[in-house]
């Protein structure tokens, strides 16, 4: 038996890290709170982008507006492919590009979703039209292959019963084929823009009797030519200011970005007319999450972390734990805990036969969590890692760094600079217990404190024979009560004063000026 089965679980509830492959997702999503703003009215759409981080839960946001449009009449299609075959191609997109792929995937799944509503409640002539887009653009996304011939458009015809059917091929329309016959030499060019196209599309969709339309775009940054946040906004610029396409009747667009890309947005963004949404993920909602995927996978018989733990660790809140070194992200809790998981399947207690999970174990999936992490962000040798694993401090001033270092004043304010840029540090302190910005004026600079802003960068840093994971998570870390994040202090060095978390509110308790 698998330890994950000797743990009480059907399947590995910590196995898939992206969203579109998980089949239990609608049982363990968590709402956002923004979710059903972002739903908003079917009859009466409105375009808008909701921003978060890579593992910030997007796609599975995504995925669960195209099931709740599936159950409400709305005519949904996911853009998350969006050939860019070079770096060169990228610089030359457009929004024609973007709209020749959309009209297409609005057009196959028009046909196939197209159910009982009947096509007569279009006029001829937009019904042939309907059919001359069809071939036009779906050819070009590979679902069907463009007739080359007037005889071979009405094989076309008769070989596919959902085209046949919303065409009226049938006897009560016996003119059809003669219409399509004058029309076969203008397949190869739309007489129209492709906005004009989607326009109509949408109208058409809607006069069949779909409430609306709606376009999901996703994953705009993982193409392997858009990874980086300034290509990543270049590649859905096109779509995304463009407000006539935005504000189309009856459709709406629903981004879901990165959030790199935000800088870029807000520099042509209309609030006003396409609200955006940032995705945070507060502890209580990446409890909720964690509670509901254990349950789903466990047949509803375990709901925490807790629940597997052996009775000596019944003291120790496991899922706090993971919260906090999750650090906000819904994928990197999940890939924590499959790294606690594989931690206890190659523990001593597997071998002597006990199923229930260990706290050796646990610490040792946490630590090789926050291993992995540290590789994957900063790499081997940076500086930052060898200096923090030096003066072992989450929360340092200057005079540490030349101490520990042996390094000039001047050289520490230009390397902290650095780290601050970089998004490595955060200011937390200062003198007036309100400067939260890097200043020049080496006496202010003095003063300030430097909180390392990645939990995992903290776990790695203080020696694992004196800090337990546990001890860092209850008594080290501050949360902020705005944005979630966690900020570690030594509670034996310091004992009151003035701090300020990443995103620059006040945490809720006061920190932190060294004991005297």
């Amino acid at each position: 038996m698998l330890a994950y089965e000797n743990l009480g679980f059907a399947e590995h509830p910590f196995a898939l890290y992206d969203a579109g492959k998980e089949p239990r997702l609608t049982e363990y999503f968590v709402e956002p709170p923004y979710f059903q703003t972002l739903i908003g009215d079917r009859k009466a759409p409105r375009s808008s982008v909701a921003f978060a981080p890579r593992g910030g839960g997007k796609t599975a946001q995504r995925i669960m507006l195209e099931r709740w449009s599936a159950a409400n009449n709305v005519l949904c299609i996911t853009y998350d492919e969006f050939e860019i075959g070079s770096q060169s191609e990228l610089s030359k997109v457009g929004l024609d590009h973007h709209l020749r792929r959309i009209n297409g995937l609005l057009l196959a799944s028009l046909f196939e979703q197209q159910g009982e509503r009947s096509p007569r409640r279009l006029p001829d002539a937009a019904r042939v039209r309907i059919f001359k887009l069809h071939v036009h653009y779906v050819a070009k996304v590979g679902t069907y292959s463009a007739p080359q011939s007037k005889e071979a458009l009405m094989e076309a015809l008769a070989e596919s019963p959902a085209l046949s059917k919303f065409a009226g091929y049938n006897p009560v329309w016996p003119d059809l084929k003669k219409i399509l016959s004058t029309v076969v030499d203008e397949l190869s060019v739309s007489p129209v823009t492709p906005i004009e196209d989607f326009q109509f599309i949408a109208e058409s969709a809607h006069k069949l009797g779909f409430d609306s339309v709606t376009v999901l775009v996703d994953r705009l940054d993982e193409n392997p030519f858009s990874k980086t946040s300034d290509f990543t906004f270049k590649l859905v610029e096109p779509l995304l200011c463009h407000l006539p396409l935005l504000d189309t009747p009856y459709a709406a667009f629903k981004f879901f970005a990165w959030d790199e890309v935000k800088r870029y947005y807000r520099a042509v963004a209309r609030p006003d007319r396409v609200p955006s949404f940032d995705l945070r993920w507060n502890r209580k909602l990446l409890a909720s999450m964690l509670q509901r995927r254990l349950q789903a996978h466990s047949r509803g018989t375990i709901g925490s972390l807790n629940d597997l733990a052996e009775s000596a660790a019944i003291a120790v809140d496991l899922d706090a734990i993971v919260v906090t070194f999750c650090d906000g992200s819904p994928r990197n809790l999940i890939r924590l805990c499959d790294h606690v998981f594989a931690a206890h399947a190659t523990s001593p207690c597997i071998e002597d036969g006990r199923a229930r999970l260990g706290l050796f174990a646990f610490e040792e999936g946490v630590r090789n969590y926050c291993r992995t992490k540290v590789d994957e962000k900063y790499g081997s040798g940076n500086g930052f890692i060898v200096a923090m694993q030096s003066i072992k401090l989450p929360l340092f001033r200057a005079s540490d760094i030349e101490n520990g270092l042996g390094m000039k004043f001047e050289k520490v304010q230009r390397m902290v600079g650095e780290w601050k840029a970089n998004g490595y540090v955060n200011i937390a302190a200062s003198a007036n217990g309100s400067d939260t910005n890097l200043v020049p004026t080496p006496a202010k600079f003095a003063l300030q404190h430097f909180a390392v802003s990645d939990p995992c960068v903290v776990r790695l840093i203080l020696p694992t024979t004196q800090v337990t994971s546990e001890h860092l998570s209850r008594a080290w870390a501050r949360n902020c009560d705005a944005c979630g994040h966690a900020t570690f202090i030594d509670p034996e060095r310091y004992l009151r004063g003035v701090f300020a978390c990443c995103c620059g509110s006040a945490i809720a308790i006061n920190p932190v000026w060294p004991r005297t």
